[in-house]
């Protein structure tokens, strides 16, 4: 959904009048959606919103994504001889400090923004799997905040694209598709719309040839789309009317909008998992421990 859908929305939902601007309604969404969507979505356990980032360590150290929602972490893995290990979290007392000699680390613990590996002493390319909080709200028409792609060059090393003219030195690619996925974040973009590297703060991410025509390059943190499934726009539009409706001191309405939020968000929950329903889960201590060899009950009592 694009932001300026999701403002008709809100705006018929609660039959809200033009004198409340554009970007009022705007950041009220940006507000529900980190207070109540993201939560929500966290506990589907679905790996939406979950991207990786590169990160080299430095002194035993990485910092955490410059997007994580609630700076945390979904796994931690080394990078080493083109395999990947993943580190258990451990309790900083286990940190023997820095060690003469060390190989791989064998753990890592977090503090306040940052992985420190475990032993300290230990150097390693990370890469690490977080939630990564959507960019705030900005109209896609809005021409100091967001482009769309027209045109993609992949390159080896480097990928143009074609925006048109950009004053904006990093930026985000936002998914044009149904996911509308962060591809990039914190890109360099250099004159002329080439896409230097894709890199947040510390780290490499995400090759930029994934990026295609009708994708957006927008500022740093921004997003001319909902960033979540799409079955949440409906949702998401019901609970900004309410806040907005309910800042207006219409509560009674505002009450409405937010029963009808409900019942939306259940509705959309189910829909949300399982992401794939072509595996079955596997038998286990049931049905096939009480068979045997020729397919005949066992007679036991176990049930």
């Amino acid at each position: 959904m694009l932001a300026s859908e999701l403002i008709e929305e809100i705006r018929d939902c609660g039959s809200i009048t033009p004198d409340t601007l554009d970007a009022t309604l705007l950041r009220a969404a940006d507000a529900e959606i980190r207070t109540r969507l993201l939560p929500m979505v966290r506990t589907v356990a679905e790996e939406y919103l979950v991207r990786s980032a590169d990160i080299v360590t430095v002194n035993g150290r990485a910092a955490l994504p410059v997007r994580a929602t609630g700076a945390a972490v979904r796994l931690v893995q080394v990078l080493s001889g083109g395999m990947l290990y993943t580190l258990p979290r451990l309790d900083p007392a286990l940190d023997p400090g820095p060690q003469a000699a060390s190989g791989l680390p064998m753990g890592f613990y977090l503090d306040a923004g940052g992985i420190v590996l475990v032993p300290s002493s230990s150097q390693a390319t990370l890469r690490v799997r977080y939630f990564a909080r959507p960019g705030r709200l900005c109209l896609e028409s809005d021409p100091l905040l967001c482009k769309t792609i027209t045109a993609v060059t992949p390159g080896p090393v480097t990928t143009t694209v074609t925006t048109g003219a950009f004053a904006l030195t990093r930026v985000d690619i936002v998914g044009g598709g149904p996911s509308h996925e962060h591809k990039a974040i914190y890109a360099a973009l250099s004159g002329g719309g080439t896409i230097l590297q894709t890199a947040e703060l510390l780290g490499a991410i995400s090759d930029p040839t994934t990026t295609g025509v009708f994708d957006f390059v927008t500022a740093p943190d921004r997003s001319p789309v909902v960033a979540l499934p799409e079955e949440l726009g409906s949702t998401l539009a019901l609970r900004t009317a309410a806040r907005v409706l309910s800042n207006l001191g219409y509560l009674q309405e505002a009450g409405t909008q937010a029963a009808q939020a409900d019942e939306a968000q259940i509705a959309a929950f189910d829909l949300l998992r399982p992401r794939s329903s072509g595996n079955p889960k596997r038998l286990s201590g049931g049905l096939l421990s009480r068979m045997d060899g020729g397919g005949v009950w066992r007679g036991r009592n176990d049930w």
